[in-house]
């Protein structure tokens, strides 16, 4: 078992195997004893169980640990300090396993800057590139293996080859040192500052021993190069990896490069060898094609033992554009290539080794989700067929959640934010890339405001690894506004399930644990449109992605305003204005500047339809928004302008400006005389004196907006001419006063009514007309006929508006519905101008007559009538109900015609008018006979229908008749009760009583519980002796026998 030795700073992540040693320095030279130094992942890409020993050496304080850990087969340990028991920790660590791991260590400081690095290389000769930088500081950390002392010399070389100045170090056994490149090589007191521009570093071998290799790694601070791009000291520390001599090549590429914005990249090519050459530099842009710039490819020449180094946009004078590919470089020697990548307006920066060997599968480590970092990919494919590649999100546990596929054209590269690649890895972990073809990936991580850039080595692994399934489906997608994320947007989903979530910093929105099935995502927020407005999803076997909407702002509309207008040298003044869409961005700009801006409800005019036509003004309360104007704003006379403007997360949209007027005061308006009483319309004209307050020379005198003839008389009163162009059509005139401008408006109004004339009435048609009375019927055209009728003129009908065409001033044609016209009467016609008005035309009659009634049937049962008294001096008569059927029947004042063959006690009949055909009533039966009946209609108009008739038969009595037994104890027992009293036992005596027989209680109908023949025994409930009287008593069987004879039941007062 070999170890693997990791210190800080390497780029080339190599796996631990027991053929390679690899080392990382968990150590920050320019921060000592930081307990926020970093954390160490070691990653088990493999199948088989993993137990390091993990050992830590500071040869400062002798300080010494061991520990032996166990690592799951596809999971992650992250290891800091603590760890070990430790606060503090500046040395080496060395990590040795028989199963390959891969390590990454992500060193941080106590100010929030960190970098990350993969195990170093050892070696007898090492470049390290980027020695200082213009303005930068260097420290280089070496490591002896070695049990015995290892002698090293280092170089610091100009970019001409020539060597600034060597020295030698002496490194202990198995310790570890520290140099600053400024302490070793001091720039001279007089004269100019000595330019380095790399380190050679080599170990001294005794010819009769084997060779001494050393782990070299270096953290440069201050960055810059103010003529190559990166302006300024760049205070977030960079590590520089180094790289043995035997790594220089003629082909190389840089991953990734930005230029432009706020970004600038630097290259730096040294060569390995004591040859000069030239190497041919070529910016590839994402298609693959070379990047359009003046100087592009770029050919430069390289000193023996040289450097060249050159800002991406100084080397290929690029147009002024953000620039994103990568560098295909191609020398004539052997080099080792380099790049800066640094902020233009913050202090991150970041080196750059170049590309890996493609490889058909990639692991990055990856850090719990923090909106204020980033991690960047960068994929590449150098062959000529499309690369498919699986991009799985694993946690530390080695655990499956989630993937996506991504494609990568021949010859293209393609550049992802993981959040908008896989916004379900919050957790720490990594991300598995695998590939159908060889391709390059890398990755770069930082604080998304560019304050901290940092490589991301990349890892892999091993050939017996098997990725885990997802064991969830996820739904994602982005919102952007003008090219920005849209933050804190409600995105919702609708299908199996549904939910609500927001989208994050980056405008990404994540649904988690989503069944199969079919869904719809939509993304809500006032005031914005979304294209699309929805899109339609389906879940099956994985998860769906890139479900992306683009927002815009919808253009706000300024509704009402209160005021516009305000007096010069006034305080502060509230400016209120409703409009829409108002939502929270929502402000006010006056004169191009935002003011402060609340929002609040006011109660608004607002015209609405109203309930009998027209429309009419309401006060509604809507949100509008309150903005201060200052009082330096309105300090100086004059017309501006002000907007409603809505902003989003990439940019703003105003509405239409509006005029608001900074000026004098307005006159005031006390009175006016010289108006004509009443002032009719088609007045020929006539002059008016306006009486107030703050007149001047140029004031005019308005009305309905519209300026007259004016002439002023004082500061105190105008003379007007009012035209008779304003006097044709009646109304009320506004009469007002303006100063001239700017001003802050007219003054208050003073009303003057224009009265319509009194209309005249000559005719109607027609004048008489018989009642309506269908509901369905159609209204009744009347043609007034008249004079001075104006338009809106309306016709009245008893004193009511009736709906009315304007045909003429002297013809109208009203419409009556039939509501007005069932009962027969003399209706009242009027005509009405508009107001203002004098008064209504004269009336004129219309006569509304009723028809002459017909019947046609009568709907009543077959009547028998009993002549057979119930009781002593009985005369028996009974209420049968009749249904007339006919037509014409009127409204109201019908009146009923009846016969009957017999005495007084007949007839009586009274009934109630259901429709125009039919009435139901009722009529008294007292005899057998012939009865007749009819109806009648009242004037005006009416009349009398025809006469029905309908017999009465007498009672036919059955063989055996139902009775009940009349005598001292009347059948009935008991044949009293007290008012009030419970519910009682009655017992019925009589004869042929069958089963099935009812009692019949006064009007309510009991069952009885025991029938016999001659005997019926029936409870009665309280509730039907509640008020003393007289109930007739009687038994119905339901055969042919029927109904028995009446006994009364009393039911008395108590005493």
């Amino acid at each position: 078992m070999r170890p693997c030795r990791m210190p800080h700073g390497s780029f080339n992540q190599r796996s631990c195997t027991e053929s390679v040693h690899s080392e990382f320095q968990l150590r920050y030279p320019t921060i000592q004893r930081q307990p926020r130094f970093g954390v160490n992942t070691l990653s088990n890409l493999s199948a088989r169980l993993a137990t390091p020993e993990v050992m830590l050496s500071e040869s400062s304080t002798a300080l010494f640990v061991r520990a032996s850990l166990a690592i799951q087969p596809g999971s992650q340990l992250r290891l800091t300090t603590g760890s070990f028991g430790l606060g503090a920790f500046a040395g080496t660590v060395v990590v040795s396993s028989s199963v390959p791991l891969s390590i990454t260590a992500t060193i941080a400081d106590a100010g929030g800057n960190f970098d990350s690095v993969g195990p170093a290389v050892n070696s007898s000769a090492l470049i390290v590139p980027f020695a200082r930088g213009t303005s930068g500081a260097m420290d280089v950390t070496m490591f002896n293996a070695e049990l015995t002392s290892t002698a090293a010399v280092i170089t610091a070389v100009g970019a001409d080859g020539q060597g600034v100045g060597s020295v030698q170090r002496v490194i202990p056994g198995l310790g570890t040192i520290t140099e600053n490149v400024d302490g070793l090589f001091p720039q001279p007191t007089f004269g100019a500052p000595r330019a380095i521009s790399h380190l050679v570093i080599r170990t001294i071998s005794n010819v009769f021993g084997s060779d001494k290799r050393v782990f070299v790694q270096a953290t440069i601070d201050n960055f810059g190069s103010d003529t190559e791009g990166v302006v300024g000291a760049h205070f977030d520390p960079a590590i520089v990896t180094a790289i043995p001599t035997s790594s220089g090549t003629s082909s190389a590429t840089v991953p990734f490069f930005v230029q432009g914005g706020d970004y600038a990249t630097m290259v730096q090519l040294i060569n390995t060898t004591a040859t000069p050459g030239s190497a041919t530099l070529t910016a590839i842009g994402l298609d693959g094609s070379p990047i359009g710039a003046a100087n592009n490819p770029a050919t430069v020449e390289i000193p023996a033992n040289g450097a060249f180094s050159r800002g991406a946009q100084n080397l290929f004078n690029f147009p002024s554009t953000i620039v994103v590919g990568s560098i295909s470089v191609q020398s004539t020697v052997s080099v080792v290539t380099t790049t800066a990548l640094a902020s233009v307006a913050q202090n991150g920066v970041v080196l750059i080794p170049t590309a890996e060997a493609p490889n058909t599968n990639f692991v990055f480590r990856t850090k719990a989700a923090n909106p204020s970092l980033f991690t960047g990919f960068s994929f590449s494919n150098p062959g000529d067929s499309t690369a498919h590649l699986t991009i799985r999100n694993v946690p530390d546990d080695g655990s499956g959640v989630s993937l996506m596929s991504l494609t990568v054209a021949p010859l293209s590269s393609i550049r992802r934010n993981l959040a908008e690649l896989l916004p379900e890895a919050r957790t720490g972990g990594c991300i598995h890339i695998s590939s159908d073809v060889p391709v390059v990936a890398s990755a770069i991580e930082g604080k998304s405001d560019n304050s901290v850039l940092a490589n991301l080595p990349a890892m892999h692994s091993q050939p017996d690894y098997v990725p885990p399934s997802p064991t969830r489906f996820l739904i994602t997608g982005n919102v952007k506004h003008n090219g920005l994320p849209f933050t804190a947007l409600n995105v919702s989903v609708t299908g199996t399930v549904n939910a609500t979530v927001s989208t994050d910093a980056a405008g990404n929105f994540l649904f988690e644990n989503v069944p199969q099935g079919n869904y719809t995502l939509r993304p809500q927020a006032a005031g914005f449109t979304f294209t699309p407005s929805s899109i339609a999803v389906t879940i099956s076997s994985e998860s769906n992605r890139g479900n992306n909407f683009a927002a815009a702002l919808v253009t706000p509309t300024i509704t009402v305003v209160q005021s516009a207008s305000v007096q010069v040298g006034s305080p502060a003044t509230d400016l209120f204005v409703v409009g829409s869409p108002l939502i929270p961005t929502s402000e006010i700009v006056f004169d191009g500047t935002p003011i402060p801006t609340t929002t609040l409800s006011l109660s608004v005019p607002v015209t609405v339809a109203g309930a009998t036509g027209g429309t009419i003004t309401v006060l509604q309360v809507q949100p509008a928004l309150k903005a201060t104007i200052p009082a330096s704003a309105i300090a100086v006379a004059r017309t501006t302008s002000f907007v409603l403007r809505n902003s989003g997360p990439g940019g703003d949209v105003s509405s239409a400006a509006r005029t608001f007027v900074v000026g004098g005061p307005a006159p005031v308006l006390t009175s006016v005389t010289g108006v004509p009483n009443p002032l009719l319309i088609g007045n020929p004209g006539f002059t008016i004196f306006v009486n107030g307050t703050g007149f001047s020379q140029s004031t005019v005198v308005q009305v309905n907006g519209n300026s007259i003839s004016t002439d002023f008389v004082s500061g105190v009163q105008l003379r007007a001419a009012v035209p008779p162009q304003f006097l044709a059509d009646g109304g009320v005139l506004s009469l007002t006063a303006i100063n001239p401008a700017p001003t802050v408006g007219p003054s208050n109004a003073l009303t003057v009514p224009l009265f319509n004339p009194i209309p005249g009435l000559t005719s109607i048609s027609p004048n008489s007309v018989a009642v309506r009375l269908d509901p369905n019927a159609l209204p009744l055209p009347v043609t007034v006929k008249g004079f001075g009728f104006r338009q809106d003129a309306v016709v009245q009908i008893d004193g009511v508006d009736v709906p009315t065409e304007f045909h003429s001033t002297i013809e109208l044609l009203a419409s009556v519905p039939q509501a007005q016209l069932e009962v027969g009467r003399i209706i009242i016609v009027k005509v009405k101008n508009p107001a203002p008005t004098l008064g209504t035309s004269e009336a004129m009659p219309l006569s509304l007559f009723n028809l002459i009634p017909t019947v046609t049937s009568l709907d009543v049962s077959q009547l028998m009538y009993d002549a057979t008294p119930r009781f002593k001096d009985d005369k028996p008569k009974f209420p049968a109900q009749i249904v007339i059927r006919g037509t014409n029947f009127a409204k109201s004042g019908g009146f009923y015609l009846y016969s009957t063959p017999c005495d007084a006690d007949a007839g009586g009949f009274s009934g109630e008018r259901i429709s125009s055909t039919m009435l139901i009533g009722q009529i008294n039966i007292a005899c057998t006979g012939t009865y007749s009946i009819g109806a009648g209609n009242p004037q005006p108009g009416g009349g009398v229908s025809g006469i029905l008739t309908f017999d009465v038969v007498p009672l036919t009595v059955p063989s055996n008749p139902v009775t009940i037994a009349v005598g001292a104890v009347d059948g009935l027992a008991p044949a009293t009760i007290a008012k009030g009293s419970d519910s009682f036992t009655l017992t019925i005596v009589g004869s042929n009583f069958v089963p099935g027989v009812v009692v019949n209680f006064g009007t309510a109908v009991l069952f009885p519980t025991s029938v016999t023949s001659n005997t019926i025994v029936v409870t009665v409930p309280g509730y039907l002796v509640k008020r003393a009287d007289i109930y007739p008593v009687s038994v119905t069987n339901p055969n042919v026998s029927g109904n028995s004879n009446r006994i009364l039941f009393k039911v008395s007062e108590p005493n």
